[in-house]
């Protein structure tokens, strides 16, 4: 018996994750195209293309970010912290905090 997650069977849930991530990136990417990152944003891209991750920006070279894994990812091959290359293209969220210019 296939088990099930909130009425979905496991099957179905990788390709709906699939599609609402990459709809949130689009629209992300339309609404914040022209939004300067910051370092000390968070960020969240798809990690390897497939893990939806959070990284702190520790430096920016115009569409090129170079930033820190904040939550502890699932691939093998990396870690809390490893510092990461992401492109500007690949940005599917961002967090400033409150009153940081």
């Amino acid at each position: 018996m296939e088990e099930k997650f909130s009425n979905e069977t496991l099957a179905n849930i990788k390709p709906i994750h699939t599609t609402c991530a990459g709809e949130r990136k689009k629209t992300w990417q339309k609404k914040h195209m022209n939004t300067p990152i910051k370092i000390g944003d968070q960020v969240k891209f798809a990690l390897e293309g497939k893990e939806h991750i959070w990284a702190q920006i520790m430096g920016v070279d115009g569409d090129k970010l170079t930033g820190r894994l904040t939550n502890v990812p699932l691939a093998r091959d990396h870690s809390l912290g490893d510092e990461i290359t992401i492109k500007r293209t690949d940005i599917e969220d961002c967090m400033r905090k409150s009153g940081v210019d």
